[in-house]
């Protein structure tokens, strides 16, 4: 065996080890996101450079689609306080990261290990009185896996239509518009009950993607306006949603 082949080898063992690793901390870790991903932050920072990029990608697509049995203690190294710090100090800056990447729509390899890049080694994520810069990477990485858009994927270009292209759709589409809005409104003992009526009414134009993408449209608003509703109420009692 060559020497590249050896390496490739070894890498390949420690790449599905390691993996192993993560997966059994997710299933048998407290309840204590920030410092599980502490830990987590280590084993992949431990690892060769070469492969942390597909370690953190691992992260990212299992991270909550497992339950955990909570049977194992992580330590505290990240306190509430220390925390509350860290949110104040870099969450904007990790939020702004990763929307500066999803713009440029990069391939899903190209696009993690960017995103580890900066994670792993930015300058801004420095020692300070009050944590030090792993506990601040190990930050960035939980603010990474709890957003709502990763896992990643990378997307063809949807559909554009003017605003007089949009409004010729609905206008015949009043009736449909009409019953889906009704749908939505109406309550259901199951969601997959009422996401099958909304299946058989897109299923009525399966020989346009136009008017398919135009009904989907009104589901989407529909869903922005509750969830509006729902900020601007938490917002009355004082609770902040970011």
């Amino acid at each position: 065996m060559t020497d590249n082949a050896e390496t490739e080898r070894a890498q390949t063992e420690t790449l599905d080890s390691t993996k192993i690793k993560i997966f059994t901390v997710l299933t048998t870790a407290d309840s204590d996101p920030v410092n599980v991903t502490y830990a987590i932050f280590k084993i992949i920072a431990a690892c060769d450079r070469d492969i942390q990029p597909e370690l953190f990608e691992f992260y990212c697509e299992t991270y909550g689609t497992t339950n955990s049995s909570d049977e194992q203690p992580v330590v505290k190294k990240i306190s509430d306080d220390k925390l509350e710090l860290l949110t104040i100090h870099y969450q904007d800056v990790v939020d702004g990261m990763m929307v500066s990447l999803f713009k440029r729509n990069l391939i899903e390899k190209e696009f993690y290990k960017k995103l580890w890049e900066f994670v792993c080694e930015a300058d801004i994520f420095e020692s300070t009185m009050d944590y030090n810069d792993d506990e601040a990477r190990a930050y960035a990485l939980l603010n990474v896996v709890v957003d709502k858009r990763i896992p990643y994927f990378r997307l063809s270009n949807g559909l554009k239509m003017s605003n007089e292209d949009y409004s010729s759709a609905q206008d015949k589409l009043i009736s449909s518009i009409q019953k889906l809005k009704y749908i939505l409104a109406t309550d259901f003992s199951q969601k997959t009950e009422q996401a099958s009526h909304i299946v058989d009414l897109l299923d009525d134009y399966n020989d346009s993607r136009i008017f398919r993408t135009v009904l989907m449209s009104h589901v989407i608003s529909d869903f922005e306006k509750k969830e509006q509703r729902l900020v601007a109420s938490l917002q009355k009692r004082g609770i902040i949603i970011r």
